[in-house]
């Protein structure tokens, strides 16, 4: 079972890939410290395509309908990481430059 970060930090804190990844590896969270950016699939798992800006399954109650970082590389470009958008559900690659929301899980 996952067990995702749900607090105003998930809305609010904006970070380039490498600093999502760092950001979950430090966070200190309801008594928990084995944070980490949740793969690409695992984001899915989350989505509700029924449900439109923002398209997440009930009972969260922190997020932007905007992008959020996986922790998941593209396999042939290596300046590119998968995103998970909350608008509708939709999901590209961003640059790793680039600053996107993030959303750190923990489990499995």
């Amino acid at each position: 079972e996952l067990m995702w970060q749900d607090n105003n930090d998930a809305k609010t804190v904006q970070k380039d890939w490498q600093g999502a990844r760092e950001y979950c590896f430090n966070l200190s969270l309801s008594g928990y410290s084995d944070w980490r950016l949740p793969e690409y699939n695992e984001f899915l798992t989350i989505v509700n395509y029924n449900n439109y800006n923002p398209a997440i399954k009930d009972g969260f109650k922190n997020v932007k309908s905007d992008g959020y970082w996986s922790s998941s590389g593209d396999s042939e470009y290596t300046s590119l990481a998968w995103s998970v958008f909350f608008d509708r559900g939709g999901t590209l690659t961003n640059h790793k430059d680039n600053r996107l929301y993030v959303r750190c899980v923990r489990g499995k």
